[in-house]
């Protein structure tokens, strides 16, 4: 199973490509998606992909944007790593890295 999210626009010369509508990175989940199953299940990471679908739609092609900026899914991350003890967050943040 493989989930892209985007949070960071790729580099281009070096430098990252920065606007209004472009994504802010890119999250890959390879083959062990024990991590991600964990924060999908969570109600605020659930509540944001319902916010994902509402304002992107399910037709997005390449992968999921996520209606929020880097920091905010970074603050998400943090707060759902310490409610579980670390384990789907950090593999989420890993992802992202």
């Amino acid at each position: 199973m493989m989930v892209m999210g985007y949070l960071l626009a790729p580099k281009k010369g070096g430098r990252r490509r920065r606007g209004k509508d472009q994504p802010s990175a890119a999250a890959h989940h390879g083959e062990s998606d024990d991590g991600l199953r964990e924060t999908l299940l969570e109600p605020a990471f659930r509540d944001l992909m319902e916010r994902a679908a509402d304002e992107f739609g399910f037709a997005q092609a390449g992968g999921l944007r996520v209606p929020c900026g880097e920091d905010d899914f970074e603050d998400l991350l943090r707060r759902l790593r310490r409610k579980n003890g670390g384990a789907a967050a950090a593999k989420a943040k890993k992802a992202i890295s």
